[in-house]
């Protein structure tokens, strides 16, 4: 090829992969759709957050395996960590038990935290119009209705289940052993093919050695000569990364959900101690780094005629043309490592708009009465609830109090399934009738769900079975979310004290109205303010 010949071909790559990156930017839609199977260490909490809270990924489903801890413990503190970022559908698999001795660190690994509970403002008295004390103690029975789906199915059935099901190649993240993934293949060999790559952590390449392979040597020798694409990526040897306290700061400062779920387990012990002592490392940290900044490793593919030190198993050499070891730039420094690190946690401020670069919160673009809340309903809620309830009421031609209760609605079942906009399906019960149907504007906005898109539908129902739910579907699952009936009451009386007051449909009674719905926006968290059902028990 000449020279001519090859710079076009090097310009026409260059530019393809900026408009495949631009596109992904302004589609919303995820890059990678992963499943993250586990062994439950520190580092592995850490890459989970990671990959939960970066809009690029999807993740399909998480499994555990026979590590740091067992893989039943290690299945409850990952289903404790998806309770806690209020993700309950994203499932859970339990990995088989291995017959071999626990690794000396179990001990140590049972004591951190993996909970992630974020702390919400509680549920306010009603400032307008309080409901009478309820001695049945009905009210307190109906606030634990949230739907979690506590079966767990073996890992082996739900990574089979969600690769058969996916419509994009799948990226399997292995921070553990590959035993799952070995059953997977040994059950269905053709799975393999929609397999994009795997992406696994070992601590060196040839001869193989390191916790994750050392637990299913067998498993890991099946899936290198699989075939597959594998990215091995290893720390450097001689001059390792370690988790620090400036890197603890800048998650402090991101603020996220996620970020916090990270630092609730490294600001207490054991971890806190291990950090402060500069012994706890990065490592499967540097998994989330490969998968999305590349660019921060040598990549050496490993071929049948690499020369490495031999071992007594030939399979430890013997690597084929599709596994490649990634490890970290020798310029990188720790301060660049962690600067990555933030910014994927940080995500991308844009990843929800397709107009705006970010979202306006200046106070001096808003009205007087909606300006006073931005910041607290901000820290509050978030950004993608101030996003989506602004855009409804321009929409809505009036700042309603249903349509924002349809914007938090649909927020909550996008934090549920954990995905962005225009991914989801709708089926509201909220009928098409004022006040109740003006829910349908909210849902739209926040899931993307429009009718444009075909994505929502109203139920048709007898008037006295409409209701302010919906059911979401987001591939195989649903979930149908709605208003606890104590707060429909109160929003009905509420409506009916400003009627009583100011007359129906008057100015005053729709400033009345806007400052109702402006109370419920600031200080109705989404977290509480619902049910969540699995479709089967919803009742009328």
């Amino acid at each position: 090829m000449s020279k001519k010949a090859l710079l076009r071909t090097l310009i026409l790559t260059s530019l393809l992969c900026v408009t495949i990156s631009t596109l992904f930017a302004h589609s919303g839609k995820a890059r990678y759709h992963v499943i993250i199977d586990t062994d439950c260490a520190a580092d592995d909490q850490r890459a989970i957050c990671m990959l939960l809270g970066n809009r690029e990924v999807e993740v399909l489903a998480i499994t555990t395996s026979e590590g740091a801890l067992s893989p039943r413990q290690g299945a409850r503190r990952v289903r404790d960590l998806l309770e806690g970022l209020h993700h309950e559908g994203i499932e859970v698999g339990v990995g088989r038990t291995l017959n071999i001795t626990a690794p000396r660190w179990r001990k140590h690994s049972e004591q951190i935290v993996w909970s992630a509970t974020t702390t919400h403002s509680p549920l306010p008295t009603p400032l307008l119009s309080p409901l009478p004390t309820d001695t049945s103690g009905k009210n307190e029975r109906e606030k634990k209705i949230r739907y979690v789906n506590k079966t767990m199915d073996a890992a082996r059935e739900v990574i089979a289940r969600h690769i058969t099901a996916e419509e994009q190649p799948v990226t399997f993240v292995a921070l553990g052993a590959l035993t799952n993934l070995a059953d997977v293949l040994n059950d269905n060999p053709s799975l393999g093919s929609r397999i994009e790559k795997v992406v696994w952590y070992n601590d060196a390449a040839a001869p193989q050695s390191g916790a994750n392979y050392q637990s299913d040597p067998a498993a890991a020798r099946q899936i290198l000569n699989s075939g597959l694409k594998i990215e091995m990526v290893s720390e450097r040897d001689e001059r390792p990364f370690m988790v620090s306290e400036a890197l603890l700061d800048s998650l402090l400062a991101i603020g996220t959900p996620h970020a916090h779920a990270i630092l609730a387990s490294h600001t207490v012990l054991p971890l806190s101690q291990l950090i402060e002592e500069q012994h706890l490392l990065l490592w499967d940290d540097l998994v989330v780094l490969t998968l999305l900044r590349p660019e921060l490793f040598v990549r050496t593919p490993m071929t049948l005629s690499s020369s490495w030190i031999a071992s007594d198993n030939p399979a430890d050499t013997l690597l084929p043309s599709s596994t490649s070891i990634m490890i970290p730039h020798d310029t990188l420094s720790l301060n660049h490592i962690n600067g990555a690190l933030a910014e994927i946690v940080r995500g991308k401020p844009d990843s929800e708009s397709r107009v705006f670069f970010g979202f306006p919160t200046s106070v001096t673009l808003y009205a007087d009465d909606v300006a006073p809340i931005i910041a607290e309903s901000l820290l509050r809620h978030g950004a993608s609830e101030w996003r989506a309830a602004v855009l409804t009421n321009e929409l809505h031609g009036h700042l309603g109090i249903y349509a924002t209760i349809g914007v938090k609605m649909g927020i909550r079942a996008r934090e549920y399934f954990n995905i962005g906009v225009d991914d989801i399906r709708v089926l509201s019960h909220a009928g098409s009738t004022p006040p109740v149907s003006c829910l349908n504007d909210g849902l739209q906005v926040a899931t993307g769900a429009t009718l444009g898109h075909g994505l929502i539908e109203v139920a048709t129902h007898n008037p006295q079975k409409v209701r302010p739910a919906a059911q979401f579907t987001f591939k195989n699952q649903s979930i149908i979310i709605a208003l606890k009936p104590r707060l429909v009451t109160q929003i009905k009386r509420d409506i009916q004290r400003g009627i009583n007051m100011h007359g129906n449909l008057t100015e005053e009674y729709w400033n009345y109205v806007r400052s109702l719905a402006l109370m419920y926006w600031l200080e109705w968290d989404r977290h509480d303010i619902f049910d969540l059902y699995p479709v089967n028990q919803f009742r009328y």
